[in-house]
């Protein structure tokens, strides 16, 4: 009986399974096995193959002819498996032919396979030889789960301590690589993504991750031109074109007054048109048509002044910056060097890259960087030209907690563009009996914003644990802005450069005054 059992069962799991694999449902379907004795029912709710469907009875025939139902409940006999006889006579509903026994854990541990580098999500920590959830988000949410359904959990980090990758040899390794081989009944914070919902399944998403790089603030660029930029040069011609031409007007008025003779005649007229323009004193001819103009000149001076000076104030508060890349395309394009930040390596944003058919994402790839690092990656980028590639909530993490200044300027920031989205969730086996009752609490935590919640209160906790250390350590903080910086010399390039042009010119001067006097006395 058992041979035949064992082929029954051989040819069933062929053709249900395998060959109707993409019409059988095992967590959704309900299926009735029929079979003559008690025996024979056992042995179909007790094999493997049957354990795996959510939905199951088997009707037989006892001794006295009475047709009897069974089931299995999967964690009745203390988190252990256990038949259970239907009473046909209460039978009204569905539900009652078909209990879900996947409500009620009844203590049975699932083992948990741990990704150890999404700090942003969740964190795991070894005590007294046990490892445990410490925080995050995905922890609140996976509390909720086992307390809602009373299940416990065994953690243990995931192989190679990520989400998953594929090998050269196609091979699956991380929290994937767990549960195919039977080692992890779940995974937190997993995105079943379309490669991996091939081997594995999961609830839906508890978030929405995308891929950004973070950058430091641009560079202020001083140069010593920026005393020219405050006008165009349009306006510094006509500026010079009417200093000239209120010169030769001037000279000319005077040359045919009584003055031309005098101590206004020889004046340097053109001296005094620049003086006005820099608003000093200066002593005007007597004359009425002389000293109409100049008064013009000084109003005209006056504007000119006013609006350069205020506008030069501008350009030295608000320096020119340096041009960073806003997207992958031009990031792909720029002078930046990039590399992968550690929670993102071996995730599926890594085999995002990986896999990407995109020229773009490949050029990405071939010239980047790991860095399994989080801290080296962020200094990186806030030091140098480098884009530290992360998941946005892994990004939003660290600059909130450790990174954010008393005057709230964070001295980092995201790209506005972004790749690889993921969405993490609780990876099980494909058709896991405990999927849809575990989809429950994940869709309406999700919809009533809950999850969100939790979030940005472990974020909080974290930055108020992190300043504490801080504290604690005697550590100031290094990002608190002091306020505007003190003026160095390269901000005043400007006038240094104009003074030693004009050291240079006088110099010169001087040289062939001498050398004109000496050769023709």
């Amino acid at each position: 009986m058992d041979n035949s059992l064992s082929k029954m069962f051989n040819a069933y799991s062929h053709i249900l399974l395998k060959d109707l694999k993409s019409l059988s449902r095992g967590d959704e379907d309900h299926y009735l096995f029929l079979t003559e004795s008690t025996s024979l029912a056992e042995k179909i709710l007790f094999w493997p193959k049957s354990m795996e469907l959510k939905y199951k009875i088997v009707m037989f025939l006892d001794k006295s002819g009475q047709i009897q139902l069974q089931t299995l409940c999967f964690y009745c006999k203390e988190g252990q498996a256990e038949v259970k006889n239907l009473r046909t006579e209460s039978i009204q509903i569905k539900k009652d032919l078909f209990p879900d026994f996947a409500n009620q854990g009844n203590g049975r541990a699932l083992r948990a396979s741990c990704q150890t580098r999404v700090f942003f999500i969740f964190e795991i920590k070894k005590t007294n030889d046990e490892w445990k959830f410490q925080r995050g988000y995905a922890w609140s949410l996976l509390a909720t789960i086992l307390h809602k359904f009373n299940f416990t959990y065994v953690a243990f980090p995931a192989n190679r301590g990520g989400g998953s990758g594929t090998l050269k040899n196609g091979e699956w390794d991380g929290a994937v690589r767990d549960i195919l081989d039977n080692v992890a009944d779940i995974s937190v914070a997993v995105t079943t993504g379309v490669n991996r919902f091939e081997v594995i399944t999961g609830t839906k998403p508890m978030a929405f991750e995308y891929l950004n790089f973070m950058l430091g603030e641009p560079k202020k660029i001083f140069l010593w031109g920026a005393i020219w930029r405050p006008l165009n040069p349009e306006v510094w011609f006509w500026v010079f074109v009417t200093t000239v031409s209120l010169s030769i007007t001037l000279k000319t008025t005077l040359k045919f007054s009584h003055l031309s003779s005098g101590s206004h005649g020889h004046f340097h007229i053109f001296e005094n048109v620049v003086i006005i323009l820099l608003e000093q004193n200066v002593k005007l001819p007597p004359q009425i048509i002389s000293e109409l103009l100049c008064a013009m000149w000084l109003c005209a001076g006056l504007v000119l002044c006013t609006a350069y000076k205020s506008k030069l104030v501008g350009l030295m508060t608000f320096p020119a910056q340096q041009k960073q890349p806003q997207s992958y395309a031009e990031l792909a394009q720029s002078d930046f060097s990039w590399g992968l930040e550690g929670a993102s390596v071996g995730s599926s944003a890594h085999n995002f890259f990986l896999n990407s058919p995109s020229p773009l994402f490949k050029k990405i790839y071939q010239k980047m960087e790991f860095e399994p690092i989080a801290n080296n990656c962020i200094m990186r980028a806030m030091t140098t030209n480098f884009a530290c590639l992360t998941f946005n909530g892994q990004a939003e993490y660290i600059i909130y907690r450790n990174y954010t200044t008393g005057y709230g300027k964070p001295p980092l920031k995201l790209s506005p563009d972004s790749a690889a989205p993921a969405m993490p969730g609780i990876a099980m086996r494909k058709r896991s009996i405990y999927r849809t009752n575990f989809d429950r609490v994940v869709d309406s935590s999700m919809e009533m914003g809950i999850i969100k919640k939790w979030k940005w209160m472990d974020f909080a906790q974290e930055r108020r644990k992190h300043f504490l250390w801080e504290k604690s350590n005697q550590i100031h903080a290094k990002l608190i802005d002091p306020g505007p910086p003190a003026l160095v010399l390269k901000h005043l390039l400007g006038p240094y450069i104009t003074l030693a042009v004009g050291y240079f010119l006088g110099g010169f001067t001087l040289g062939l005054e001498y050398f004109l006097l000496t050769r023709f006395r």
